[in-house]
């Protein structure tokens, strides 16, 4: 038996959760549960060593971490690399994307003077390594070496965390102000 006086609250708590349980309900139906998730060409433990070739241990750029969220074709996520680590102010940035024909086409980007700037392009392709689904990474093009151009990455539940290179970042934010003294002198 509902009482009058707590109709109202429950009609409202109604439409307060509605809207949560559809996001969860869709989130479930259209998840790409095969794409999302985190993907590392040197996951922690989780990969015989026999699989790992060597490109991908003395690689350019390398590790390579992709965390990624596929939801009704488009990617969004980060990306995180040895290349980022030692040539960037962070060593993982954003990336966003869509999938054509079980292929991933991304660009990795970070914000940059309140702008989002293109840092890379790159293609994920699904495959299989030893009976195990492995995603084939592919850098079509990039400012930097922040990547390498080619790299197996597998499922994994462990990826390194991104940081922050302060003493780099310390450096671009001293030579920034070096350069608008040099401008509000002139």
């Amino acid at each position: 038996m509902i009482d009058v006086l707590d109709a109202p609250a429950k009609f409202n708590s109604f439409f307060d959760e509605l809207p949560k349980a559809a996001t969860r309900v869709d989130d479930w139906m259209f998840v790409d549960k095969m794409l999302s998730g985190k993907w590392s060409s040197a996951p922690e433990g989780d990969v015989i060593a026999g699989s790992i070739g060597p490109q991908q241990l003395d690689g350019r750029g390398m590790p390579v971490d992709i965390d990624m969220r596929v939801h009704r074709g488009t990617v969004t996520g980060a990306i995180g690399s040895g290349g980022l680590g030692k040539h960037y102010v962070f060593s993982e940035i954003q990336i966003d994307g869509q999938v054509s024909a079980g292929n991933i086409e991304g660009i990795a980007w970070d914000a940059i003077g309140g702008e989002k700037v293109a840092l890379a392009k790159f293609e994920l392709q699904q495959g299989q390594l030893d009976g195990e689904p492995v995603l084939l990474f592919r850098i079509i093009d990039q400012a930097k070496a922040f990547f390498p151009a080619r790299a197996t990455l597998w499922q994994t539940d462990a990826i390194r965390p991104g940081e922050l290179k302060t003493q780099f970042f310390r450096t671009i934010v001293e030579q920034r102000k070096a350069r608008q003294r040099g401008a509000l002198s002139d």
